[in-house]
């Protein structure tokens, strides 16, 4: 029997597993870590083959770096700067759209601290010479020698510990930005990293919650994204929205506070519209669910990314959280989709035109839009069908009205501008904007009027499928009512009307020697059986007897 000093083996196993597991903790925390302080590379070469060729020359790793970014021209190169903020530059003295010099110059304006290295095909003593007045921390001839690049990055490595150190700060803000952007990319160390990391970055919260934040150029004037994206950074850090970073070209904000009801989504809406409300840009706001741990965010990031790729078919002004159609992840599922019919609402919209209803416009272009998205299809898939519906549209209007051909061609010349919209909603007030003009100079109709503008649109198109519940739809009537007013003024039921009004033309075109089906077709009867039954009913004669009188 063991006194009661001794342990048994099994316990002493347990203990020795704990240690061991606390041991590789502690490294892969360490290990951690020193990914989360490496300093930032931005390599700029107009040459595929050399940039590619200096992102494995050397192990960047080892030397306390990471490759962040690559460009291959100066005004690329600038752009990633700005949105990268590397802590060195190996840059091509000659680059197309802005060569390396002129680079360096203009981020030398702002950042005092950045380090460069040039490169350069050319041993030439005047690029030399500006280059040491520029302050680069080199200057390396292609093709590149290993060993030089390293001691260049290895004196930069040097500098760059020494200006963390005599700044006296960690670096924390860099290490939180790198730890955001490897979780939201899915690269989660161990759980009791990512807890440690929390604590120590003050990033520790009961849920977590992703907002994407996309700020592009509106199309109004100047570019002023690069300035309204600074000062949105600005403003979070005075507001503090959430823990910040950038991934693929987008902002990320790991919340604060978890956003769900209506109310604190709006709010968050306004406090960062507000912030940005000088600058003429397109903002929009995605939210991803929230969720329990920091190192499942990827999964909050995820659907925000994928409620911001749907940020054409959303409403401007809100944060998109709860889309207003539910369509299926899987594009080849056609569950739920229905089929899109655009000549239903091209004729629709002509009607609506052909009355000068600017209110039946807006109801047929907002219609069109919903059964598309229903039926599933893609953004450019909608810009080409609305396209198409409008200069279906223009065309038969100038048909219909000679005189206003010349405001019809410039209308049609207009249409490729649909591409160029960034949101359905802009789309259809782009194309009411377009139309109204042209509906002002039809007119509009009321009572007597309405019908008799009925009476005429059926006199222009007595070949097409008219029907008046369609009709009704256009005017914003109810079908029935829309009848009675019809048989009022005219004396005809609607049908009895079409019915003469094509059996009239139909006598003109068989006149005129046309063939009996052909006759048929051309004032819009597809069956010709049905048409011979029509005919004589109101003729009294069949068309091939009628021909022959």
């Amino acid at each position: 029997m063991c006194s009661s000093g001794c342990s048994s083996p099994m316990a002493s196993n347990t203990a020795w597993r704990s240690r061991v597991r606390q041991t590789r903790v502690r490294a892969f925390i360490l290990s951690f870590r020193r990914r989360l302080t490496m300093y930032k590379v931005l390599i700029a070469d107009d040459e595929k083959l050399i940039r590619e060729g200096l992102t494995s020359i050397v192990d960047w790793e080892e030397q306390g770096f990471e490759i962040v970014g690559t460009a291959a021209d100066g005004n690329d190169a600038y752009a990633k700067y700005k949105e990268l903020h590397p802590h060195l530059m190996l840059v091509d003295i000659r680059m197309p759209e802005m060569n390396g010099l002129r680079l360096i110059e203009l981020i030398r304006e702002q950042d005092e601290q950045m380090h460069f290295i040039i490169l350069s095909g050319y041993a030439d003593f005047d690029y030399a010479k500006k280059a040491i007045t520029s302050r680069v921390d080199g200057y390396i001839l292609k093709p590149v020698d290993e060993d030089e690049l390293l001691d260049y990055v290895g004196k930069v490595k040097a500098e760059l510990d020494k200006q963390a150190v005599s700044a006296g700060q960690d670096n924390e803000e860099d290490k939180r930005n790198r730890l955001l952007q490897a979780l939201l990319g899915g690269d989660v160390p161990d759980r009791a990293v990512v807890q440690s990391l929390a604590v120590e970055l003050d990033l520790k919260a009961d849920s977590y919650q992703v907002l994407l934040v996309s700020i592009e150029p509106d199309h109004n004037g100047r570019d002023q994204t690069a300035e309204a994206k600074r000062h949105f950074t600005a403003a979070n850090e005075q507001q503090n929205w959430g823990a910040a970073t950038v991934i693929d070209g987008v902002m990320a904000l790991l919340l604060r506070e978890t956003c769900q009801s209506e109310a604190a989504l709006n709010r968050l809406y306004s406090s960062i519209a507000e912030a940005l409300v000088r600058f003429d840009v397109r903002l929009t706001l995605s939210l991803g669910n929230p969720v329990q741990s920091l190192e499942h965010i990827n999964q909050s990031y995820e659907q925000a990314s994928q409620r911001m790729s749907r940020k054409f078919f959303e409403p401007e002004g809100r944060i998109i959280y709860h889309s207003r159609f539910s369509q299926p992840e899987d594009k080849d599922d056609d569950t739920g989709k229905r089929e899109f019919q655009p000549a239903v609402f091209s004729e629709n919209l002509y009607y609506a035109l052909d009355i000068g209803n600017k209110q039946s416009l807006a109801n047929v272009l907002e219609q069109a839009g919903d059964s598309m998205i229903r039926a599933g299809l893609d953004e450019e898939a909608i810009k080409g069908t609305y396209a198409q519906m409008v200069t279906t549209t223009l065309t038969k209007v100038a048909q219909s009205y000679p005189e206003l051909r010349a405001d019809v061609q410039e209308a049609i010349a207009w249409v490729i501008n649909l591409y160029k919209q960034p949101s359905m909603r802009r789309l259809q007030v782009a194309v009411l904007e377009r139309l109204e003009p042209l509906a002002d100079k039809l007119g509009s109709a009321d009572s007597d009027q309405l019908v008799k503008k009925m009476t005429d649109l059926i006199q222009r198109n007595y070949g097409e499928n008219l029907k008046l519940e369609q009709l009704a739809e256009v005017f914003n009537y109810n079908s029935a009512y829309l009848g009675k007013l019809f048989k009022n003024f005219t004396g005809e039921y609607f049908n009895t009307y079409l019915d003469k009004v094509r059996i009239e033309k139909a006598k003109e075109l068989l006149d005129q020697g046309l063939k009996v089906y052909a006759v048929a077709e051309r004032v819009g009867y597809t069956n010709v059986d049905y048409f011979h039954s029509k005919f004589k009913k109101y003729v009294g004669l069949s068309p091939s007897a009628y021909k022959k009188k």
